[in-house]
């Protein structure tokens, strides 16, 4: 069951367990607020380590008001937690999508500076031939 906070500070330093990110990283960027899937987040630090390389993550969990600023999906994975768009500062595009794949996502979706993840349904998309 994900957990919500409403600030990542309220998160206890004994309830992260995911050594390579932050709740702060996770968090709302406009609010603060969190919500913790635990699957999402081990599924995350799997492709860190498979990767053994740093990850920048640009956008995690969203809070309603964020998504719509952003102009996210109304039944956007990033409102449950479940979704990360990680940089592709420190990778290759497919790099990256082998390793998730690996470690068990099953949305893909590759845009042109960074690639979303996500635990939803399984599907993927390139949004540069769109």
């Amino acid at each position: 069951m994900p957990k919500f906070y409403a600030r990542w500070q309220d998160v206890p330093a004994d309830a992260w367990r995911w050594a390579n990110f932050t709740a702060q990283e996770i968090a709302c960027p406009c609010c603060g607020a969190i919500q913790i899937d635990e699957g999402a987040l081990d599924k995350l630090q799997e492709t860190r380590q498979r990767l053994g390389k740093p990850l920048r993550i640009n956008s995690a969990y969203r809070c309603p008001k964020h998504n719509a600023k952003v102009k996210g999906s109304p039944k956007s994975q990033h409102l449950q937690g479940k979704a990360f768009d990680v940089s592709l500062a420190t990778v290759t595009p497919l790099e990256l999508i082998k390793a998730a794949k690996a470690a068990g996502f099953t949305g893909i979706g590759r845009y042109d500076s960074f690639v979303h993840v996500d635990t939803g349904p399984a599907r993927t998309w390139d949004e540069r031939t769109r």
